[in-house]
């Protein structure tokens, strides 16, 4: 029976497509660049912007509509003397992304802030830009990816919210059947569940009841590498042991860029969840 608890190891890094370990912003040290207070249940968008570009301003507009987020808002400079003045002049008001700045950024001028440099937070902002580097804006990343405007869910009065999937990435569940996990010997027709997968390396191992409780809420699949000398519980069907299932694996998290994450992942609507949701599903 799989009898070791999940070693989690949560951290500040996500790895994207293209294979670059890049930086996550976090609730507590990146505060002062949210556009609304964080909300757990909420995924983190992080955005570039640079207030000379027309299309960072049209969009700086229509911030309100991405309230399904966590937005965090960062300034890249890229176009120029004038960006680079207007941005060290927005890090001597009291919020670098605050309505003070908002509205300057719109309206083509400079914000009214007698201050001081916040110089942390101005090093917490080029840091993310190092990391990212955006050579064009408005740039949006979401989940380790770059996605355009047009794939993110928006909320308008008298709309409901858009439903493409957030990251972009469609997932062929069918493909991957070898690595659902099921109940077996159940006269009960499954449940419409939403799809969780659940990617673990040879160093973690897995817990029957977190394997249940997971199976309740979610239609589950698992995809694990370097464990197919574990045993499996008698209560479930595990053909993520399998050699098809080991090929799953690999294939999986190439498709997700993750396939160097160290510690366990956990994939919802074709997103790489960060630590802190990762950390709020599993404790549900």
């Amino acid at each position: 029976m799989l009898g070791v608890l999940i070693v989690l190891f949560f951290g500040s890094t996500q790895t994207h497509a293209a294979g670059k370990t890049i930086l996550q912003p976090d609730a507590r040290t990146h505060k002062d660049f949210l556009i609304q207070p964080w909300s757990p249940s909420k995924q983190d968008l992080v955005v570039f912007k640079d207030p000379s570009c027309p299309y960072c301003v049209r969009d700086m507009k229509k911030i309100a509509s991405l309230s399904e987020y966590n937005v965090f808002v960062f300034w890249s400079a890229i176009l120029g003397e004038r960006s680079n003045y207007h941005v060290n002049r927005y890090f001597h008001c009291d919020s670098p992304i605050g309505a003070k700045v908002q509205n300057a950024m719109i309206e083509r001028k400079l914000p009214d802030c007698a201050g001081e440099v916040n110089q942390a937070l101005f090093d917490l902002n080029n840091k993310m830009v190092e990391q990212y580097s955006p050579n064009s804006v408005p740039q949006y990343w979401l989940g380790g990816r770059q996605v355009s405007r047009n794939q993110l869910k928006t909320t308008h009065s008298g709309s409901s919210p858009g439903i493409m999937p957030p990251s972009g990435v469609v997932i062929p569940w069918s493909r991957y059947q070898a690595n659902q996990i099921s109940l077996e010997e159940s006269d009960e027709k499954p449940a419409d569940k939403p799809k969780l997968a659940l990617v673990v390396k040879s160093e973690n191992q897995l817990e029957l009841d977190l394997l249940t409780k997971l199976n309740e809420n979610y239609e589950l699949y698992i995809f694990a590498s370097g464990v197919s000398n574990m045993s499996c519980p008698k209560a479930f069907s595990c053909d993520f042991l399998s050699e098809k299932g080991t090929k799953n694996t690999a294939e999986f998290s190439l498709l997700m860029g993750i396939e160097n994450q160290q510690g366990p992942a956990l994939v919802l609507a074709g997103q790489v969840l960060n630590a802190s949701k990762t950390q709020k599903l599993l404790a549900r």
